[in-house]
């Protein structure tokens, strides 16, 4: 006996539903994929943000009171205790910016300077005491990369982990690092 073809045919064939759902979850798994790498991103704008706060209430410290530069003689802080222990408690809103450092070192996670483990952020002190001259080095985890800010304007995240960047061997030597070769420090 022969069967009559339905040409009405209604619904999918278990193989093209498969097929859906495969493609279905491979488009998922890419933007899955985009998507954490823009929250690693945003974390390291995130500590950027808090870096950059910093300066401008450094700045704006030494500029007003010229006589407490020495305060911001701060050097590499290793954890979160101490944003509270080596900066000083005279310095004007102390407990926002020990809130900001605590925020940095625990957004760098386990990053740190290659041969310096544990070493999150340095804040350099102004020379002599002098106004300017101030240079915050934070560790940027997702990007590997330092971020350097100057009081002279200057700013960079090219300096690897490693030591090196901008196009020398010594990291210190990028814009807004300790030893910017365009000045102001």
């Amino acid at each position: 006996m022969i069967y009559p073809v339905c040409q009405n045919r209604k619904g999918f064939t278990l193989i093209e539903l498969l097929m859906v759902i495969a493609i279905i979850g491979i488009l998922a798994s890419i933007i899955i994929v985009n998507l954490s790498g823009g929250k690693n991103r945003a974390e390291d704008a995130s500590i950027i943000s808090s870096a950059e706060s910093i300066m401008k209430a450094a700045q704006n410290d030494i500029i007003s009171s010229p006589q407490d530069a020495g305060m911001w003689s701060i050097g590499w802080l290793t954890n979160v205790s101490d944003c509270s222990t080596k900066i000083s408690s005279n310095i004007p809103n102390y407990s926002q910016l020990v809130a900001t450092c605590q925020s940095i070192i625990d957004a760098t996670g386990s990053a740190s300077l290659a041969g310096y483990p544990n070493y999150k952020m340095l804040i350099t002190p102004p020379p002599n005491g002098t106004n300017g001259g101030l240079s915050i080095m934070v560790v940027l985890p997702y990007a590997q990369r330092f971020y350097c800010i100057g009081s002279n304007g200057g700013s960079s995240k090219m300096t690897l982990l490693d030591s090196t960047g901008c196009g020398t061997s010594l990291s210190w030597h990028c814009p807004g690092c300790a030893n910017d070769p365009s000045g102001g420090f």
